[in-house]
């Protein structure tokens, strides 16, 4: 059985790609010694097993795979909504239950408190309510309340929903340092060429990729691990693809699981038009398990589950 269980094995393999290039590079099989088209195929191919390889990496350092404990996975909208493309989704979803509930409203491209007496029943609404109050505009808003979901956050990394920090960065890296070891060649005979006065712009452009690429997997965020895609896929499950109606009780699930596409235009055409999408960051991406999700002021989402504003869901997300 294969198991990447503490990191070890994605470092094995990074270490072993390393000593293929080693020891291609001896006798007569040095690739250093390749004319030139030769040389390019030979490094394209090894560049797509690399990539392959840090994707394989990747996946298997987001753990845990499976269901950590013993006890099922209950999960309120908001911290599904983070669980599907981080906190920016969670905020929105609160917005989107105060809309659906008309205690907000948008004028002038910005939301405004209307109710005179709300209800809360879960602590990031009044975080939500009081910072719309001070400035309505969405990135106001976002900005005002991060601070305030670092509980919902803590609790989806203590269940294994999402990967803590320093797994995330390595999750990154090791992968990374995969496809950049390729540098290192793709140098050397670059070097070698130009001592021989032979055309080396190909391969300038090919070095130039997997560094791109190599940069794209260290800086791009690691949000979910595997146990939480599959929860995740498991909230999404009962919810149907197609547009609520405004009044619909689970269309705050339906938005936190599914996001925009799932909001109807009445109510919501004009919140639908200020939300504009945000860069993602470590803690707004849904990858980021690898679904890496689509977030923030303005994207899809995922739902599940029936509801109001505080609701729960998954009551049965056992392990496989």
């Amino acid at each position: 059985m294969l198991a990447f269980t503490a990191g070890r094995s994605p470092k094995l393999l990074v270490l072993g790609l390393l000593i293929v290039l080693v020891l291609a590079m001896q006798g007569e099989l040095n690739p250093l010694a390749f004319a030139g088209s030769p040389f390019l195929t030979f490094y394209g191919l090894l560049s797509v097993f690399a990539i392959a390889v840090a994707s394989s990496l990747r996946r298997a350092l987001r753990l845990p795979a499976g269901q950590p404990t013993d006890s099922t996975v209950s999960l309120d909208v908001y911290e599904a909504a983070y669980l599907a493309a981080g906190e920016s989704r969670a905020v929105d979803t609160v917005v989107a239950g105060f809309i659906q509930k008309e205690w907000v409203t948008v004028q002038s491209d910005a939301l405004v408190w209307q109710s005179p007496r709300a209800d809360f029943s879960h602590p990031l609404e009044p975080a939500v309510a009081q910072a719309i109050a001070v400035d309505g505009a969405p990135e106001a808003v976002q900005g005002a309340v991060g601070p305030s979901l670092g509980t919902i956050r803590e609790r989806l990394q203590t269940l294994g929903l999402l990967v803590k920090p320093a797994q995330a960065r390595q999750a990154q890296l090791v992968p990374a340092l995969a496809i950049a070891s390729l540098l290192g060649l793709g140098a050397a005979k670059i070097l070698v060429g130009l001592a021989r006065g032979k055309p080396v712009g190909f391969l300038l452009l090919m070095s130039l990729g997997v560094a791109l690429v190599s940069l794209f997997f260290a800086l791009r965020p690691v949000h979910r691990s595997r146990w939480g895609d599959r929860v995740l896929r498991e909230l999404q499950g009962p919810i149907a693809k197609t547009t609520l109606e405004r009044a619909d009780p689970q269309l705050p699930w339906a938005f936190a699981l599914l996001g925009m596409a799932m909001l109807p235009d009445e109510g919501f055409g004009d919140w639908k038009k200020l939300l504009k999408p945000v860069p993602q960051t470590a803690s707004s991406s849904a990858s980021y398990g690898e679904s890496d999700g689509s977030s923030d002021w303005g994207s899809g989402g995922d739902s599940g589950g029936d509801g109001d504003s505080g609701g729960g869901g998954c009551g049965g997300c056992s392990s496989d």
